[in-house]
């Protein structure tokens, strides 16, 4: 049985680590937010408002690193009055260790957290596969504007048919 100290100081710990927690859901909800800002500027091509973003994407993840420090303090420090290593404390552990109802309250964190985490994977995901595309693309223009009459090249019509390419040249590279 622990003493009561140990309890008020895993208590304090606790209360801590959910405002780091909240912090953590901010910072998740933002990111899933500038994911979408930047698919929409890469649609849009909004090279002004990409660099803006990409400004705010870094200043919010230096911003975001003392939140990381404390949680990892939080840990250490809450693995040794639990008597246990840092990597054995998650929030699974944490609610079989806290009364006072707080167990609750980082069982909703970590349901958030897990929901936004899944979202945030899912929105990476589209954004991944929206630039893969877009670098497709790139490359096929370029492909089919500098090897222009070379007989391999083979384009479509709209109707699906296939063309091969002739003679006949795309873009005038001479001065």
């Amino acid at each position: 049985m622990r003493n009561q100290t140990v309890d008020i100081e895993i208590e304090d710990c606790v209360n801590q680590l959910l405002t780091v927690l909240d912090h953590d859901i901010d910072y998740l909800e933002a990111n899933i937010a500038r994911l979408n800002e930047l698919r929409a500027l890469v649609v849009k091509q909004d090279s002004q408002s990409l660099s803006t973003l990409l400004a705010a994407i870094q200043s919010a993840a230096k911003r975001y690193q003392g939140n990381e420090l404390k949680r990892q303090m939080l840990r250490v420090r809450l693995a040794a009055l639990l008597s246990c290593s840092p990597k054995e404390i998650t929030l699974t552990r944490m609610e079989t260790h806290v009364t006072n109802g707080r167990n609750a309250d980082i069982a909703s964190r970590k349901n958030r957290l897990q929901a936004l985490t899944g979202l945030l994977k899912k929105e990476y995901l589209g954004v991944q596969m929206l630039l893969a595309d877009c670098a497709r693309f790139n490359r096929l223009l370029l492909k089919i504007i500098f090897e222009t009459g070379r007989s391999e090249t083979i384009t479509y019509k709209p109707t699906g048919a296939a063309q091969r390419q002739t003679d006949t040249v795309f873009m005038n590279l001479q001065f």
